[in-house]
């Protein structure tokens, strides 16, 4: 794979992750900062690195690394949101919300009849 290339599918990778989190890019550079180097960085530290991602597409070592190597988590609200992994879920709450109200009206109807 040529550099264009190498460049591009690295910030393909930053954003996925970014997009699947719910993360900004910026954060996803944080996130692997503190995963690689094992302490805080400042906005201001992380600047110049994240500057040289946005105009050439190039992350460093440790930011592809992260990416490479960090799955989405499958249960998360941020990588199910309107996937079909959801569906069951909200077939769950109208079930629910279905039953309830059909209880609500039961008590009511009986409480009619008593009284």
């Amino acid at each position: 794979m040529n550099r264009i290339n190498h460049c591009q599918h690295d910030a393909d990778l930053v954003a996925s992750i970014a997009r699947i989190r719910g993360w900004s890019e910026f954060y996803v550079f944080k996130a692997a900062h503190r995963a690689w180097f094992d302490t805080a960085v400042t906005d201001r530290e992380l600047e110049r690195f994240f500057v040289r991602y946005l105009f050439y597409q190039e992350a460093p070592h440790w930011v592809r690394h992260y990416v490479r190597n960090t799955q989405p988590d499958p249960y998360s609200d941020a990588s199910v949101r309107g996937s079909a992994v959801a569906f069951p879920a909200v077939c769950v709450w109208v079930v629910l919300a279905n039953t309830v109200r059909t209880l609500l009206r039961q008590s009511k109807s009986d409480a009619l009849l008593v009284a």
